[in-house]
Parts: structure tokens; sequence; C-alpha cells
């Protein structure tokens, strides 16, 4: 039996050795790749990307804001507030509204917020829902009153649960309002089939709901069904995906809220 001498076998298996390293290399360069791909990809995801942005922009909002710059986003809660001078621009009057329930002083909105709302008016109608907004857009002095009442009536911890200091309400912005069935108070409306399927719908429409059940240590306000606010059909389609609400969206979320949990009247 003829035996390759020692020299030669040493060559091959140091040839051997250095392709199965080169192979492995190889390997591991091409998971590295795709790892890195797949990374690059997630980044570069339109939805995440704005999102990014909002929330550095959120990051940088004052606590209180003077002036109306378009920002569909604006957060308003219990920590982020507006002036009392602040009027949002292009209010617009909103057809669909239940006349019977207070005046037109609150029936408007910011025109985009308005055809959105009339759209989903308009398919809530086809599915066999009258839903229709109760108030929109509320000027600092309305809230202020409004609150006043709640507090006089119920006292100011069970009022805060539901009802916004002046100067902290959503309203002022124009972007939310409360909607309804005429002739149904608000929290009737909760257990109705219309406000299932708002809850379900509305984020096509660029709403979403604004205080969703089991959230209250978040937003600082019970749940309401029919309070709904417009932030742009991308990052309602994003907050709906995802179920969060938008302190969520912008990383927000308040270290502790106390909320009591109780059903309120309107």
């Amino acid at each position: 039996m003829a035996y390759r001498p020692l020299k030669q076998r040493l060559l091959c298996l140091g040839l051997c050795l250095l392709l199965t390293a080169a192979f492995l290399e190889g390997c591991g360069s091409s998971a590295k790749d795709k790892a890195e791909k797949v990374e690059k990809t997630k980044k570069e995801d339109p939805a995440e990307k704005a999102r990014k942005e909002a929330v550095a922009k959120a990051k940088e909002r004052p606590e209180v804001i003077d002036e109306d710059e378009g920002d569909l986003l604006i957060l308003v809660n219990k920590q982020y507030g507006l002036s009392k001078n602040y009027v949002p621009g292009d209010l617009v009057q909103v057809k669909t509204c239940d006349t019977t329930f207070s005046s037109n002083t609150v029936k408007k909105m910011k025109s985009e917020a308005a055809e959105a709302l009339e759209e989903l008016f308009t398919a809530a109608r086809e599915e066999d829902h009258e839903i229709v907004l109760r108030t929109g857009y509320r000027p600092y002095g309305y809230q202020e009153a409004l609150y006043n009442s709640y507090v006089k009536s119920k006292g100011k911890d069970k009022a805060d649960t539901y009802s916004a200091r002046p100067g902290y309400s959503e309203h002022q912005t124009g972007l939310c309002c409360d909607v309804g069935i005429k002739g149904v108070d608000l929290n009737s409306f909760t257990n109705t089939r219309a406000a299932k399927w708002l809850e379900k719908n509305a984020w096509h429409y660029g709403y979403i709901v604004r205080y969703p059940q089991k959230k209250e240590d978040i937003t600082g306000y019970i749940y309401e069904s029919w309070h709904i606010r417009y932030v742009g059909k991308e990052p309602a389609a994003y907050m709906h995906k995802h179920e969060m609400t938008l302190e969520e969206y912008l990383d927000q979320v308040p270290e502790e809220t106390d909320v009591i949990r109780e059903d309120t009247d309107e």
C-alpha cells in the first residue's frame, strides 16, 4: 500500500482547512448581510420613520402652546396645554351634527378633520348607524365654564377623571369631537352598535378613540367611546394596529396618573 509523503499530506490538510474556514466565513457573512438587510428594511419603514419624527417633535414642544402650527399630532392632555388665546385656524362648520344639543359655537372643527368626519358619518350611515357630532371645537372660555360646573356638581377629584381643565382640553385644538346618536346620552352610547362600529372603523378615516378602555393610567381619563381625535390616516392606522394611545405613539407616557374609574354623565 502506497503512502503519500508527510509533507504532501500536511499540505492537503492545510488546504482543506483553509477552504472550510472560507466556506464558514462566507456563510457567516451571508447570514450577517441578511440580518443587516432586514434591519435596514425595518428602519426604512415609512410608518416607523414617521413615528420617530413625531416623537422627536413632541419632545421639543413647550408645556403650553400659544399658536396653531398645523400639527395634527399636537398632544394636549393633563401635562401639556394650550394658552387662553389659542384658536385653531381654518375652523369650519360640521354639517352632520345634533342641533338639539348645545350651540353652533361648538359645532366647528378644523377643515381637514371636519372633512374626514363627514366621510366617517357617511360610511356609518351606509351600515345603518346614525352617528352625529355633538361638540367639536370648544373655546377656552366654554371649557372653563363646563369644567367649573362639573367641579361644582361632582367635586374636583371626580370631575378631573372625565373633564379637562381649561387650556388642557383637546377640544380647543379643533381636532377632536364628541359624537353620538340623537336622543341618546353619551354613557348609553357606549353600549350601542354604533359605538362598536366606531371603535372598529374610526382609524380608516384618520380618527382614534382617544380615551380607550384599560388605558386610564396613560391618558388620565376614564373610557369615553364617544370622544374621537383626528390624527391623520397613517398615524391612526399605526395606533389602531398596535393598540396605542396618542401618548404611547409619541412616547410621552406619564410616570403616574391618578384616575378614579367611575362612570359619568357627559
